[in-house]
């Protein structure tokens, strides 16, 4: 009886081999086939297609616009951030767990984000190999494998140099910190591609494109059963109105109480901070001069005078219209980097190139004078809670290593008042 048993199990392994082989070969060719199909619909659009590259995992750095344009093996790419370059690769169609398109050989356009750097040893934590999800002459849908981010492509309309020239103007040109309309209002943070969306039904935070007129979010809005996930800016008003069908939605900008343009911060101002008597221990006002230089980029500006061995670079915030002072590396001195590095109550993290202060204005403008408060940069072992930044110190490092505190007072690179340490920032007093 056990042998009677026994047999039919035996032909029934004996035979599931080659029922998979059939199973696995059809499944391939249709694979194959699909393959072939996404290649062909790559190489249809003549201008090549507009990508919505979204960066980051759960796009935290928001997303940017790239073209790539496909014969049959090599891809050429242009970008929004890589100015009229372009740079042409090899790209490949896999089957790694089903269809995918990968940028595999270096292209200096695509791998640009995914590229490690001495302040990122992972990049931007950006993809250049995407399963393919959904394949159409008018849309091509991919998913990162790395960050799952779900990437849309478009087909260009016209020369990808022009496109990328509107893209840039509406970079430039959309200043805006809030918005708002009937029962809608939101926050936009321009420098990371974020807005957040308030409507009587829900909240929605998604990162956004810029196209060449406007914006496309990453995940949708609904008002009243209509879905919002694509609009035209205007510049002369401030406003953001709707290109998705349905009933016309337009969102009015507004930028924040105290709001700075980036060429007014030029000149020589006292940088005020509060240091403590050594005789007294009381608490007194001290200062130092620099001078706030700005850049050829129109978003940085260069801080000298806050030592002689090195100067510092502010950052430009679009959307708050202040200036930024983070953690940054100054200078090299004897075989280690220095690092101006911002603290909190004497605490730090060092190379925390998040942390930092930024400037608000008083208002005044014969004589503005400019507080310096925490940037808002989160703590780095608890996400949820702020790093509230209140001064900097001199601090070394060893690569990525800590190497303490700056010591020598009396160096060049120390700062104008002889000190490794300044804390209690109070603001920037223009002259």
């Amino acid at each position: 009886m056990f042998a009677m048993l026994a047999m039919p199990a035996l032909l029934l392994t004996s035979c599931q081999p080659e029922e998979d082989d059939v199973f696995s070969q059809d499944s391939s060719n249709r694979l194959t086939a699909y393959l072939a199909e996404t290649r062909s619909v790559l190489r249809s659009a003549p201008n090549g297609w507009v990508m919505d590259y979204y960066v980051g995992d759960d796009q935290v750095y928001g997303g940017y616009a790239f073209i790539v344009k496909f014969d049959s093996l090599t891809c050429t790419a242009m970008s929004e951030l890589t100015d009229d370059k372009e740079s042409t690769s090899l790209y490949k169609m896999t089957t790694d767990d089903g269809p995918v398109l990968t940028f595999d050989s270096y292209n200096e356009v695509m791998h640009a984000l995914a590229t490690p750097s001495s302040e990122s040893y992972e990049g931007s934590h950006a993809d250049f190999e995407f399963i393919i999800e959904s394949v159409s002459p008018d849309k091509v849908v991919l998913k990162g494998k790395k960050t799952g981010n779900i990437i849309t492509m478009h087909p260009l309309q016209e020369p990808a140099k022009d496109y990328l020239a509107k893209v840039k103007n509406i970079v430039d040109n959309m200043i805006i910190n809030s918005v708002d309309a009937d029962n809608v209002n939101g926050m936009i943070d321009v420098e990371n591609r974020h807005i957040t969306v308030v409507t009587p039904t829900d909240t929605v935070l998604s990162a956004y494109t810029c196209t060449e007129n406007g914006i496309r979010l990453y995940q949708p809005f609904d008002v009243n059963g209509t879905a919002y996930s694509e609009f035209a800016y205007n510049t002369a008003n401030q406003q953001l109105t709707s290109l998705d069908g349905g009933s016309e939605l337009v969102l009015k900008g507004h930028l924040p109480t105290g709001y700075q343009t980036y060429e007014n911060f030029e000149g020589d101002y006292d940088l005020k901070f509060l240091t403590q008597d050594r005789n007294t221990g009381k608490t007194q006002e001290a200062s130092i001069s620099i001078k706030l230089t700005p850049n050829a980029d129109g978003k940085t500006y260069t801080l000298s005078g806050l030592s002689k061995g090195w100067n510092a670079i502010m950052t430009y915030n679009r959307s708050k219209g202040s200036l930024v002072l983070n953690t940054q590396k100054v200078a090299d001195v004897d075989g280690l980097s220095l690092w101006l590095n911002a603290t909190s109550n004497d605490n730090l993290y060092p190379g925390y190139t998040s942390s930092g202060m930024m400037t608000e204005w008083d208002g005044n403008t014969d004589k503005p004078f400019y507080k310096l408060v925490s940037n808002g940069a989160a703590d780095p072992t608890s996400p949820e809670s702020e790093f509230v930044s209140d001064g900097f110190c001199l601090w070394q490092m060893d690569g990525s290593e800590s190497a303490g505190m700056f010591k020598d007072y009396t160096s060049e690179y120390a700062f104008a008042n002889g000190s490794n340490y300044i804390s209690n920032f109070v603001g920037l007093q223009k002259k």
